[in-house]
């Protein structure tokens, strides 16, 4: 199903922007009326969060990749809503508005499309190898298949903001390293 970017009004006139997954753009219109979102436009987004062939990612891609920090926080609330009895469609419906990343947004709304299509969350996250690593997707097939997908959902939020931060400490406590374009030789930079 086709995910659109739009601008809205709400009932107090405030602007609001975001994503929506539609059949087409009146229908994309109508889904944001009903919410009693009024809208002032929607444009259909092109898929650029999938990957090229032979699982390339497109050079434009390359440029809005997804942060790792902005994965574990997106997966920490996901197991949060998981464990306080929200259903998997419903958490993704409250988290794609919250996301800050367009390219995360469209990814998970087309995550959950594909959940509404019946398949299992793992093989929705398989759609997006730029954004999800097969340790992740593992994880949650493992967490699927055993009935603890908040459980592996909350250690890879746990894992994952451990690399985060090990990465920001080593980006401080390291020197920068530099490639000499004229030698190809690596020096330090003090």
């Amino acid at each position: 199903m086709p995910v659109f970017e739009y601008k809205v009004i709400d009932v107090n006139g405030k602007t609001h922007g975001g994503v929506i997954d539609a059949e087409n753009a009146p229908a994309a219109r109508q889904k944001l009326r009903v919410a009693k979102k009024f809208p002032v436009s929607v444009v259909e987004v092109q898929d650029d969060v999938s990957t090229g062939p032979m699982g390339r990612r497109p050079l434009g891609n390359l440029l809005t990749r997804v942060k790792p920090a902005e994965i574990a926080a997106t997966t920490r609330q996901l197991a949060t809503l998981l464990g306080t009895g929200f259903q998997l469609v419903a958490a993704l419906d409250l988290l794609i508005p919250q996301t800050k990343t367009t390219v995360l947004k469209k990814a998970l709304a087309r995550i959950k499309d594909a959940l509404g299509e019946g398949q299992s969350f793992a093989r929705a996250l398989e759609q997006f190898p730029g954004i999800f690593s097969p340790l992740y997707i593992n994880m949650v097939r493992a967490g699927e298949s055993s009935g603890t997908l908040e459980i592996i959902l909350e250690r890879l939020a746990d894992i994952s903001e451990n690399q985060v931060a090990l990465s920001e400490r080593i980006k401080t406590t390291l020197p920068i390293l530099s490639l000499s374009p004229s030698s190809g030789c690596w020096f330090w930079l003090f």
